[in-house]
């Protein structure tokens, strides 16, 4: 059974390359039309069909050797009945951006939430940056920093230098438990036949993993999520199967964004609504700060009936807009 847990701070592991974390999620902007991403060198396997979905597969399926496919199913399975019995989790994170081209490491700190089965909230609060006078880092708050919500039937965008919430109601499809088809498709509830249909996903076990962890290397299947990553790690608990963090690498390109997770809260019982409502100043999954103002969009169904049949044949994201997108 879930209780509160607290784990240290990864920071070093992370700056000092040591910790490979990722998701294979939407957390990337979308790749511009015409790119394609490089598949993983592995060779395929003959008799393993890709399931059938919309999107075109993105790259042949790699083959597991017989003792990676038993574990990958031990360890999906660990994680789908342990992540089953979560009703409510709550967390901080720190984020980096590392762009080599530039020598530019960005840091981020944030908050994240989510209650069974499709309300969920993040939000980047502080950004690090070099005070001029001072010569020092200072944590700062910045209107330009990311603040998403899901309350089950929209998603909320919140832009802090517009004064404005963008509301993106959500299709039938993707309310409910489908809400694990979007941005963060298994950051708090793993299904272990749904991630193998829609991820290539291997285990790994690189010099620099810690006791107690279980890493996990995942390519995108379809070429709707290659636009998004071209390859991802993430690191779990052995046990409370948790994600302690997770990096993404963008298609076409050399930057990475990596999260790390700590303090967990997991199934906090009686006044968990009320104590959010306190610690974030309103619903969390609805928020609506003070003076700004509201749009509400067209549902995705209404928004594509108006586009050109063309349009509506490709391949589109399951969400209205790419969480984490880089900036």
């Amino acid at each position: 059974m879930f209780k509160s847990h607290r784990y240290g701070d990864l920071r070093q592991w992370v700056l000092s390359g040591g910790l490979l974390l990722s998701c294979a999620a939407g957390l990337f902007a979308q790749q511009q039309p015409g790119t394609r991403v490089n598949p993983p060198q592995y060779q395929t396997n003959p008799g393993q069909a890709p399931p059938q979905q919309q999107n075109q597969p993105a790259f042949s399926v790699p083959a597991l050797t017989p003792g990676e496919a038993a574990e990958l199913d031990r360890i999906l399975g660990a994680w789908e009945a342990q992540s089953s019995q979560i009703q409510n989790v709550s967390c901080v994170f720190t984020v980096w951006e590392d762009v080599p081209a530039y020598n530019k490491k960005i840091e981020r700190t944030g908050r994240m939430l989510y209650e069974s089965p499709d309300r969920g909230a993040y939000e980047v609060q502080f950004e690090k940056v070099s005070n001029p006078e001072t010569g020092k880092d200072e944590w700062q708050s910045k209107k330009t920093l990311d603040h998403w919500a899901c309350d089950g039937e929209a998603v909320y965008r919140v832009l802090h230098h517009e004064e404005t919430v963008m509301v993106h109601p959500l299709p039938e499809n993707l309310k409910g438990e489908s809400i694990r088809n979007g941005p963060l498709p298994f950051l708090f509830v793993a299904k272990a036949r749904d991630l193998k249909q829609r991820y290539f996903l291997r285990p790994i076990r690189p010099e620099e993993r810690a006791k107690g962890q279980v890493w996990l290397e995942v390519y995108p299947r379809y070429q709707q999520d290659a636009a998004n990553f071209s390859r991802a790690e993430v690191i779990l608990t052995e046990g409370q199967w948790l994600i302690l963090g997770l990096k993404m690498y963008p298609p076409g390109g050399n930057t990475t964004i990596t999260h790390v997770f700590t303090e967990y809260k997991i199934n906090e019982n009686g006044g968990f609504i009320d104590s959010l409502k306190k610690a974030w100043g309103g619903n969390p999954y609805a928020p609506h700060p003070r003076g700004y103002s509201k749009k509400v969009q067209p549902p995705a169904e209404a928004a594509m009936a108006e586009r050109p049949e063309e349009e509506k044949a490709a391949p589109k994201p399951t969400m209205p807009f790419n969480l984490f997108r880089k900036r």
